[in-house]
């Protein structure tokens, strides 16, 4: 639901600001694949004011190192470990609210 703030700058000017909260319009798709896999995760999310992207990996927010990237387009690349199994989570914020999408990553070993 939108919401609106309204500043009072002077007696004569008044800002009023509307925030909508985010929605997750692309959320990520599971993965499934061996060890040492590019596991490319996408989301895209709209709202007002755009929404910040932020990935969570088996409970643990994602920073871009050595096996993260973070691309421009809010992806995530996992060069996949058999650790890595697990839960992705995109999380889409802006200052009206939070919106949330999981997927499942699944690393097999190869024997």
């Amino acid at each position: 639901m939108p919401t609106f703030s309204v500043s009072i700058l002077t007696r004569n000017i008044i800002l009023c600001f509307l925030t909508v909260p985010p929605k997750i319009i692309v959320a990520p798709e599971p993965k499934s694949g061996p060890v040492a896999m590019n596991a490319r995760f996408s989301c895209e999310a709209s709202g007002v004011s755009d929404p910040l992207i932020r990935w969570i990996h088996n409970g643990r927010e994602v920073t871009e190192t050595g096996r993260y990237t973070l691309q421009n387009n809010n992806d995530l690349i996992i060069a996949t470990k058999p650790e890595d199994d697990g839960i992705v989570q995109c999380v889409a914020e802006n200052e009206a609210g939070v919106q949330t999408a999981n997927t499942k990553l699944t690393v097999r070993n190869c024997e």
